[in-house]
């Protein structure tokens, strides 16, 4: 005499094998969300290297020293370096600082002999050669993405960031850049005359600072583009899936377990 088969069982049975695959692909999916998503997009021929997105200053701190000069007194050093023979045409930057995303685009080279024309919002300071790209940024901050033109202007080499100075600062190290601000003097109580910079070459950075937020607002500080987004909340995409999974897998193995428990028993003799 035939079984009986309930209905529902292929369609339990289905439940758990769709659970599964769903649960595999949410924990395969883990990974890939976790890694810093690219800022710059075509055009460029160099890119930072993928797995360096999102890294920190403070843990490429070493003790090798990086040029300083007034004008970056207490700032951040950031070195990028090509990993092969190029140079550096343009370098644009992308970082987060005290929680603001800030880009900083077009930097072109200044060499150590340049300090006195070096504006951090718009150069680099290119040392030894035009491979090497020294950034400066107020706070230390975490590295977002980076793309260099070059010349050759040739896709290849590709841009690494191997050391930062001052992510640590120290007792005699000061970090706001505000002190400098053109309100800080009192040109009213000192003969122009007498206030000749005294401490060596000295650089008034472009007021074109740009806050991106809502509603929108502007201020003047650095030549640079700073737009402000909100951090990411609630379960990835990823998380869905396995949660969509276990659903699907608890749903079905119940399904199966009643479907034994009514299942109707042979003929009687």
């Amino acid at each position: 005499m035939a079984v009986v088969v309930p209905a529902r069982v292929p369609l339990a049975r289905a439940a758990v094998a769709v659970g599964l695959l769903l649960a595999a692909l949410g924990f395969w999916a883990v990974p890939t969300s976790a890694q810093a998503p690219a800022v710059f997009g075509p055009g460029y021929h160099s890119y930072l290297v993928a797995g360096q997105r999102g890294v920190a200053a403070s843990s490429l701190e070493t003790s090798q020293e990086c040029p300083s000069a007034t004008v970056v007194e207490g700032w951040t050093a950031w070195h990028f370096t090509l990993d092969a023979p190029a140079e550096m045409v343009s370098l644009d930057v992308a970082f987060t600082l005290e929680g603001t995303d800030v880009t900083v685009t077009d930097l072109t080279a200044r060499t150590t002999a340049q300090w006195a024309t070096f504006n951090p919002a718009e150069h680099f300071i290119a040392t030894p050669g035009g491979r090497d790209a020294y950034v400066y940024t107020p706070w230390p901050g975490v590295l977002l993405d980076a793309a260099s033109r070059n010349s050759p202007d040739s896709p290849g080499p590709v841009l690494v960031v191997d050391r930062t100075c001052g992510a640590t600062p120290t007792a005699s190290t000061t970090t706001a850049p505000t002190t400098t601000a053109p309100t800080t003097t009192a040109p009213t109580t000192t003969a122009p005359t007498t206030t000749a910079p005294t401490t060596g070459p000295s650089v008034t950075l472009i007021p074109a600072l740009v806050i991106t937020n809502s509603p929108p607002v502007s201020t003047s500080v650095l030549a640079v583009v700073i737009t402000r987004s909100l951090a990411t909340t609630g379960p990835s995409g990823s998380l869905y899936l396995t949660i969509a999974g276990g659903v699907l897998i608890l749903a079905g193995l119940v399904s199966l377990r009643l479907s034994r428990t009514t299942a109707p028993s042979g003929p009687s003799r």
